[in-house]
């Protein structure tokens, strides 16, 4: 492929405002007294060159040709910025001109292209003034006449507006307006066939589109989305604008008639090996993005700046350099002053806790002491109660019986002021509740003795959890039975022996089982006891789990203090949970609880195999 261009005579192009450009060698003028001299010469060359061919053709089977190689002639638009277009040299440029050239110098091929209105571009392919049509968008209508190349890119269309004009987001949003289309391109013939009530007002380009359009003529204007905006930013064409989404997006393509298809094939080649090159990328990107106005003379603007700016700047760093080294020593001061308070905070929060461990431990203490010695003084006279009270009801039972006789004998009886016909039942019943009555505090004394008698001393022994947990169990078995239906013991065996005090275990596990009874609403709800092992923990452990009432998050940090229940209505005292904990320190161990108020609470003993 030649290096020069020519432009061809205007009256001889296509169509109006059309311009050819040609690849060709120029020869040399020989001269005359050159010709002579070297006649005799040139005609020996020649006879040798014409014996030197034959033969080889002879022996090859080849016809020599003198046919010079075919310039392909392509056709395009000249006012399609920025596919195709005139630059300001007036020699055809854009992303179509780009990607032929270099199509033609993969396949080593000579091109000619040519650019002018659209509408003449496809007359001059239909008579045959031209091999090829360059950024032709495919259509079914279209592949009847002609055979397309592989698309190359995709172009979309979009409707322009003037503003303050009524937004048509689509097609059918045009019915009844004057639309201005280019003459001739794929939008012209698809709405003419499918749109007969849009009134088409054609253009010989999309740039003259838009013109018209800023200058008041026709409602709407659809061209190229890219090409549109290409266009009013490039000539700043002022108050238009792309309305809506795009749409149509048409197949881009080289196209020619049947009888050049081999054309086709050889650019279909040549895409196909500027894509592998990695140039097809690289045209892409220096024309398909869209430029935006360039309203500042940058020179002008860099020269001044430099003059302007650079002692303000030298001053800004001198400024930010002073500024950095402060501001560092300002940080690093600040710093050290939050880790000094958040070592005071801290020094503080843990003296707190220090003195309400103290607090709550003297507290402990003086409340077992407290305990141990009321526990004394109320069982004293309270098993009088309890050794007495048997011994009159047995008495009034038969006194009962004496006096009934005497009733159906003789005239009602007078006991303390009331009958005896209507007191004698209500006496049964007081008995009955002051031996209840004892009975509870004998409980709630026993409970008191157990809290104050702590020992870190306790006989231990090693033993297997699982042991005591299945004796728990059929301890509280008629209790089980009378709240739930559902109940479910899942031991892991074998466990670990652990060194412990079985009965204070089992302790434990009582009051776990019978709070879980306590928190069930109905026996439809269940209860779950299971042993296992913790490995982070190194100890066994024991859950106990309901699907009770729950307890509220405000209470989670007060069960496990002496006296506070939430069941007193129910014979709750307070102090089996306050029990149980201080057992499980004792052994080292800790019970930990998780709730969700109406769905259950789970309870978790764990006592650490080495005690």
């Amino acid at each position: 492929m030649t290096a020069n261009y020519r432009t061809t005579d205007r009256t001889k192009a296509p169509c109006p405002f059309q311009t050819t450009f040609r690849f060709h060698c120029d020869s040399m003028l020989l001269r005359h007294n050159y010709i002579q001299a070297l006649a005799a010469l040139l005609f020996g060359a020649i006879i040798l060159a014409t014996t030197w061919t034959v033969s080889v053709a002879a022996t090859s089977g080849v016809t020599p040709s003198s046919t010079p190689p075919r310039t392909i002639k392509i056709g395009g638009d000249i006012n399609y910025p920025p596919f195709e277009f005139l630059g300001e040299d007036g020699m055809p440029t854009g992303f179509n001109v780009e990607i032929t050239r270099a199509i033609a110098k993969a396949m080593n091929c000579n091109i000619q292209i040519s650019l002018g209105l659209w509408k003449g571009m496809r007359q001059a392919l239909e008579s045959g003034e031209i091999d090829m049509i360059q950024g032709i968008s495919y259509s079914p209508r279209r592949a009847q006449r002609m055979v397309f190349s592989n698309p190359y890119t995709t172009v979309e269309y979009a409707i322009f507006s003037r503003q303050n004009t009524p937004v048509a987001l689509q097609l059918a949003d045009l019915q009844g307006k004057s639309v201005l289309v280019e003459d001739g391109g794929v939008m012209f013939d698809f709405i003419s066939r499918n749109y007969p009530d849009i009134r088409l007002v054609p253009t010989y380009s999309h740039e003259n589109a838009l013109r018209l359009l800023s200058t008041g003529m026709g409602d709407y204007a659809l061209v190229s989305r890219k090409a549109g905006i290409y266009i009013t930013r490039l000539h700043d064409i002022d108050k238009i604008y792309s309305v809506g989404t795009a749409f149509s997006l048409q197949k881009y393509c080289y196209a020619a008639l049947p009888q050049n298809r081999d054309l086709i094939q050889i650019f279909n080649t040549g895409l196909e090996k500027i894509k592998a090159t990695g140039e097809y990328s690289r045209i892409c990107a220096r024309w398909l993005n869209i430029p935006g106005k360039a309203e500042i003379p940058w020179k002008r603007v860099t020269i001044y700046g430099v003059i302007i700016i650079t002692p303000l700047l030298a001053i800004m760093v001198l400024a930010l350099f002073w500024n950095k080294t402060l501001q560092a020593q300002v940080d690093e001061r600040t710093k050290t002053l939050r880790e000094e308070v958040k070592l005071h905070q801290r020094a503080k929060q843990e003296l707190r806790d220090k003195q309400k461990q103290i607090i709550q431990a003297d507290r402990m203490a003086t409340l077992g002491l407290m305990a141990s010695g009321i526990a004394h003084e109320v069982n004293t006279p309270n098993g009088l109660f309890l050794l007495n009270l048997p011994i009159l009801q047995d008495v009034w039972e038969d006194v009962r019986q004496l006096l009934n006789e005497h009733v159906a004998k003789k005239e009602d009886v007078m006991l303390g002021g009331l009958s005896f016909s209507n007191t004698q039942d209500e006496i049964t019943q007081l008995i009955t509740d002051m031996r209840v009555g004892a009975e509870r505090i004998k409980s709630i004394v026993m409970e008191l003795k157990d809290y104050g008698r702590q020992d870190p001393h306790l006989s231990k022994k090693p033993l297997d959890m699982n042991k005591v947990v299945a004796a728990a169990v059929r301890l509280l078995k008629p209790t089980l039975n009378k709240s739930t239906r559902h109940f479910n013991l899942q031991i892991h065996d074998p466990l670990p022996q652990i060194t412990a005090n079985e009965q204070k275990l089992q302790q434990i596990i009582v009051n776990l089982i019978m709070n879980a009874c306590q928190a069930l609403p109905d026996p439809g709800r269940a209860i779950t006891v299971t042993t296992g092992i913790d490995e982070k923990l190194n100890a066994v452990i024991v859950e106990v789990k309901d699907e009770g009432v729950g307890i509220q998050p405000e209470d989670m940090d007060k069960i496990t203090t002496p006296f506070f229940t939430t069941k007193r209505n129910n014979g709750g005292t307070g102090l089996g949970l306050a029990v149980s904990t201080a057992i499980a320190k004792e052994h080292y161990g800790i019970i930990d609880f998780e709730s969700t108020p109406g769905k259950g609470t789970t309870a978790i003993l764990a006592i650490p195999l080495e005690s």
